[in-house]
């Protein structure tokens, strides 16, 4: 029990979450987007999913260049008016911020696709990967802790910048901030692979991590498997359950993409039966080795199977999936070994 305790434990839990950060350095303009699982795999690399790299998001700013080309494209008035009236030009850095969002949820999200649609018309990437291509945006690792010091360390705590040092009262969090870089994607292994940029080794060190399994498991194989994810309601805490391979695929899916060139996501997946959050793609799932009392990375939560259960026949807020797709760290085990 404590060997699985310490999984969730603040002090000890190798789950952590990727954020992007713009404008990271300021302390007063600097905002977060994209919150992602991600888990530790010693020497401060740390592995996720790449597909949220793709999702495409509604800039919060615009440089005043891009804006006016966008001008050349958009024919239709109701849309420049939109424009017009939601980024407002801030004549210092001549950058338009997102202004008047409506605070009911309904009008909101009528606002979001009204942009996205035509930002997708004009052919305007506003994906993370674009964003941190363009150096718009950097991935930030965030580790949380209940009292303001970095794992209980004053000498390593005194290291971190005001930018990287925050104070949320509401969440009852001190949240320290880590730059990391994209080291490896695999597109069709839908894993990403980041490293902490410009850290000194104590701080990576003091940051808990697991050895990795590469063993390859099926239906058949009697192993103790747990899947690490955010608390069930929200990204602050952690919730480890049992989960089991109930199938293995040959997967095959086409992620599409109105802006880049769609790209396939494919290759060994284990189908998984276990309880699964919305938004915990980038959790690991543990392997519990009972000869040695060790546990082990295995796999990447990817995507929710297909597979789903209604109540009386109703989808309306009662649809849930049963069944969860990972990828074995198998499929990455040639490149893993490389920079372990």
């Amino acid at each position: 029990m404590n060997k699985l305790k310490s999984l969730i434990e603040e002090q000890t839990s190798p789950l952590f979450r990727i954020m992007s950060a713009y404008n990271f350095a300021d302390l007063n303009t600097h905002y977060f987007q994209n919150n992602i699982s991600c888990f530790h795999i010693g020497k401060g690399y740390f592995l996720s999913v790449f597909h949220n790299l793709r999702t495409k998001n509604i800039p919060r700013q615009i440089s005043e260049v891009d804006f006016l080309g966008f001008f050349k494209k958009v024919s239709d008035p109701l849309s420049i008016a939109l424009l017009q009236k939601h980024y407002i030009l801030n004549h210092t850095d001549l950058n338009r911020n997102l202004s008047d969002v409506p605070i009911n949820p309904v009008e909101q999200g009528v606002l979001i696709n009204q942009l996205l649609a035509i930002f997708q018309n004009v052919q305007h990437n506003t994906s993370t990967e674009e964003d941190y291509s363009n150096n718009k945006a950097c991935p930030v690792l965030v580790v949380q802790f209940k009292n303001n010091e970095f794992y209980n360390d004053s000498k390593l705590t005194q290291k971190f910048k005001p930018h990287q040092r925050l104070h949320e009262p509401n969440a009852n969090r001190y949240t320290f901030l880590l730059e990391a870089e994209i080291v490896k994607t695999f597109y069709e292994d839908d894993i990403c692979i980041y490293k902490l940029k410009e850290v000194d080794n104590d701080i990576w060190e003091k940051i808990p991590s697991l050895k990795i399994d590469f063993n390859l498991y099926d239906n058949l194989s009697e192993v103790k498997l747990f899947c690490l994810q955010s608390s069930p309601s929200s990204e602050l805490g952690r919730m480890l359950n049992t989960a089991t391979i109930d199938g293995i695929a040959d997967h095959w899916s086409n992620f599409s993409d109105l802006i880049n060139t769609n790209y396939l996501i494919e290759g060994k997946r284990y189908i998984t039966k276990n309880y699964f959050r919305f938004g915990s793609s980038g959790a690991p799932y543990i392997i519990y080795n009972k000869e040695n009392d060790e546990l082990y990375f295995n796999a990447v939560q990817s995507e929710a199977a297909p597979i789903q259960m209604t109540i009386l026949n109703n989808r309306d807020g009662n649809l849930q999936y049963t069944h969860a797709i990972a990828t074995p760290l198998n499929n990455v085990e040639e490149y893993l070994m490389t920079i372990m």
